[in-house]
């Protein structure tokens, strides 16, 4: 009996004090650890150990933790490859290196020493973690085993917004007609805030816009939202037009609809109800068409009903758009559409990790 004691013994207990041992020898001095108590977690630098305590550094101060305490422990992965694993679902980052360079690739493998990038020309990169200022999702992705761009401005149309937000964390910075600056951030993953004011030189009033939307229900191919549009004139005592609003976009890369309705409430007895109809479709890897409609149902302002047609070019940040906008019922003997030109340039402001 004794002798099967003992064989259970070496065959069992012997093994784990052994695993832990070795367990105990791979820790590194001068790497981070989580090192987990019942009740306390240290994220702390691992200086030394004894056969009792381990001395750690944490917030300046040097703490012993005893051995018997500690339940578990890992190596505290560094921030930039925790960024990598938080987007591991998404094909294409964005690298930004600490000498300021900016590369698009996906990422083919990864350790906590560095990451390995595939561009979309196919060059492989050798990146150390401790190069990289930030990773942000990319723009790039793949359909149909083609590299293609997603467009960076989807939030709208030309004039109007679209059900698909602003991408949490990122900013845009819009010129329209040269004169009318905008200014919109993505909220969360549901929430979006446009507004802008026109700078029109030597006016003594000047346009001012407010768009708050949010978006409850997204998906590849649908998005929902609604949200609340305001626009005034600086030079006016009235309330200004408040319209707000429900939209939907419903489509795919290639092909997409939007469709929605607002009620304009102008502070006097002419409110209204608008529709609003437009598409895109995709007609290349960097460019789409692009119709919006806008249609009255007032009596008075049904003549004056207005559409927007053109193209939009884009890359990973910028976009370009170019249209002609009509107004329906204008009579004049001139020529009937007027250009309408905006560029839009995409920030990922709270999405860097350092």
């Amino acid at each position: 009996m004794k002798s099967l004691l003992f064989f259970l013994f070496v065959l069992f207990l012997f093994p784990a004090v052994t695993l832990k041992a070795g367990v105990l020898d791979s820790l590194i001095s001068g790497k981070k650890y989580t090192f987990r108590t019942d009740n306390t977690q240290y994220d702390a630098e691992y200086l030394s150990s004894d056969s009792l305590f381990y001395r750690i550094k944490r917030e300046g101060k040097i703490l012993k933790v005893l051995k018997s305490d500690v339940l578990m422990y890992k190596e505290k992965i560094p921030e930039a490859y925790e960024r990598i694993n938080s987007t591991d679902t998404i094909k294409f980052v964005s690298v930004e290196t600490k000498d300021g360079n900016d590369v698009s690739g996906q990422i083919i493998s990864r350790d906590t020493i560095s990451i390995v990038l595939k561009t979309g020309s196919g060059v492989i990169m050798t990146i150390p973690l401790s190069q990289i200022e930030s990773i942000t999702e990319s723009n790039i992705e793949i359909v149909d085993g083609e590299y293609t761009i997603k467009d960076p401005n989807s939030a709208r149309l030309f004039f109007t917004p679209t059900a698909r937000p602003i991408k949490n964390g990122s900013a845009i910075l819009s010129v329209t007609e040269l004169f009318f600056p905008m200014v919109g951030i993505g909220i969360t993953d549901y929430g979006t805030l446009v507004g802008g004011i026109s700078l029109i030189p030597f006016s003594n009033s000047q346009l001012y816009y407010i768009n708050a939307k949010i978006t409850p229900y997204q998906s590849p191919e649908l998005n929902f939202a609604g949200g609340f549009i305001y626009m005034n004139a600086t030079s006016n005592n009235s309330n200004g037009v408040s319209i707000p609003y429900i939209v939907t976009t419903a489509g795919n890369k290639y092909f997409s609809f939007t469709g929605g309705a607002g009620l304009s409430f102008t502070g006097s007895n002419e409110n209204e109800v608008m529709l609003l109809a437009g598409g895109e479709i995709q007609t290349s890897n960097k460019s789409k068409l692009i119709l919006e409609n806008w249609i009255f149902t007032g009596r008075k302002s049904s003549e004056h009903n207005f559409s927007f047609a053109g193209f939009r070019v884009y890359g990973n940040k910028l976009s370009a758009d170019f249209a002609l906008f009509y107004i329906w019922g204008t009579k004049s003997s001139g020529w009937p559409l007027l250009p309408f030109v905006s560029i839009t340039y995409n920030i990922d402001v709270f999405q860097k990790s350092k």
